[in-house]
């Protein structure tokens, strides 16, 4: 388990969902959703490392395939 990188990613995450929420409160709609992009592919991030796995990447969908095996 990698606790320093998953606080670190995990810190990162809710960073850019705050912002994300801001952007979004403002109507900001399309910054809003890149920040919660952002924030979806750090917090899976941050679960791998947590896992012991080693992220690379920045599909949601490879990561989250990562996670599977």
């Amino acid at each position: 388990m990698d606790r320093k990188k998953f606080n670190l990613w995990f810190a990162d995450a809710t960073n850019d969902f705050e912002m994300g929420n801001i952007l979004f409160n403002a109507h900001k709609f399309n910054g809003a959703v890149f920040y919660y992009i952002q924030a979806a592919e750090k917090a899976i991030k941050a679960l791998l490392y947590l896992l012991n796995l080693h992220p690379w990447g920045h599909s949601i969908l490879n990561l989250l395939k990562e996670y599977e095996k």
